[in-house]
């Protein structure tokens, strides 16, 4: 049986309902035939209780001879005769007969829609039904941590597996609204964080110019050196201000995705990384381990992610970087990494977020890498940082071969 009903649930639901529909049409009709052949047998043994009563006869001598058997007498021909009147109760148990013959198959057939329509009900729809009543009840709730999970392979478990795929995206898109929200949360905090060290500076100075002025002990001399901090201060907030604009416009940027050389791709990221690093001092190698000729990507989009994980690499790094472009079954990844002290555990669980940086002091707001992941979003890519078993840091950008692919 469960073997039936397994077959069943991998079928449409149009088949099954057909299927069902011919078993039960046969069913009916084989106990239709058999009702209305019980009945007729009954009703004509009830018949042939009826006495015979004789109205006409003739009698006629038959001689014996070689045409006719038997002893020579007479012979009764029975020419009119009549049925008696049966007995009430084999009256009533004749037409209680007819009317069962009438009558049961119309039972039969209803009884079967009832049994076919429970069956269709229990093998095909109340699985999926119970499930999507339970997905709109936790979704009413305002409960999205759920799952559906039908095994059926028709159409209503089609449907089951639709609603568990909007479930997910609309999840995924809630969280992701989420961690927008919180980030943004930690943008204000990190905002009014930072900003009050310079504006300390200049609310100070200018206390110290009204103390001054008033006692009348400004020299020249100091009153250079107090602009020159507090137009520092100015220039402070001014650049941190500008980080918090570039993270505000980057929802606004359109991915253009084109066909773009591999080799020309490497040759312009060699050519300005190289320059790069020779300003400061310090060496550049790529290791190329790929065999795709063509990359389909928003170029520009790339070369600014690659750009702003290389800048930090450099600031970083004690003598090389090291640019790494691999590509495996799974994804085209390119690695970043430096001959620095790598990252230190604070970093490791913090560098992704906003404005997070273990250099602030020098003027460094951590725009870097979190540009370069909201970047690597909209390519449909992951950056992922990590520090190199030989020392170093190294951050990898990942994109999925269904995303490059063209």
């Amino acid at each position: 049986m469960e073997k039936v009903r397994k077959c069943l649930e991998k079928m449409s639901l149009k088949k099954t309902l057909v299927l069902l529909f011919v078993i039960s049409l046969a069913s009916v009709m084989i106990l239709a035939i058999i009702t209305i052949w019980i009945a007729s047998d009954v009703r004509q043994d009830i018949l042939d209780k009826r006495p015979i009563i004789v109205l006409d006869y003739s009698e006629h001598r038959v001689e014996n001879d070689q045409d006719i058997s038997g002893p020579e007498g007479f012979r009764v021909t029975v020419n009119d005769f009549q049925y008696g009147s049966l007995e009430w109760k084999d009256q009533a148990a004749y037409w209680t007969a007819g009317v069962l013959m009438a009558a049961l198959p119309t039972v039969y057939a209803a009884a079967a829609a009832v049994i076919t329509a429970r069956i269709y009900y229990r093998i095909k729809l109340r699985t999926p039904f119970q499930l999507l009543k339970t997905g709109m009840e936790h979704i009413s709730d305002q409960n999205l941590d759920f799952q559906l999970r039908c095994t059926q392979e028709d159409e209503a478990g089609m449907l089951c597996r639709m609603f568990e795929e909007m479930r997910t995206e609309v999840y995924q898109s809630n969280s992701r609204m989420w961690e927008m929200l919180q980030e943004r949360k930690l943008l204000t905090a990190s905002v009014s964080h930072d900003l009050r060290t310079p504006i300390t500076v200049v609310k100070g100075y200018l206390e110290y110019l009204q103390k001054a002025e008033k006692s009348e002990k400004l020299s020249e001399e100091v009153l250079i050196r107090i602009i020159s901090e507090m137009q520092q201060a100015v220039a402070r907030m001014e650049r941190y201000i500008d980080c918090v604009r570039d993270i505000q416009n980057l929802d606004d940027i359109e991915i253009r995705k084109e066909p773009c050389r591999m080799i020309d791709l490497k040759a312009d990221i060699e050519r300005s990384f190289s320059l790069i690093a020779e300003k400061r001092g310090r060496k550049f190698q790529i290791q190329d381990h790929f065999r795709r000729e063509i990359l389909y990507t928003d170029r520009d989009m790339l070369m600014r992610i690659l750009e702003n994980i290389f800048d930090n690499a450099v600031r970083y790094s004690k003598n090389s970087v090291i640019l790494r472009i691999e590509e495996n079954t799974e994804n085209m990844s390119f690695t970043v990494k430096d001959d620095g002290n790598g990252f230190s555990e604070e970093s490791l669980q913090k560098a992704e977020g906003y404005f997070y940086s273990s250099d602030k002091e020098n003027g460094h707001y951590g725009i870097g890498l979190s540009v370069s992941r909201v970047l690597c979003e909209k390519l449909n890519g992951t950056i992922s940082i990590y520090n190199d078993k030989n020392g170093g840091a190294c951050v990898r950008l990942r994109l999925k071969n269904s995303e490059y692919s063209h």
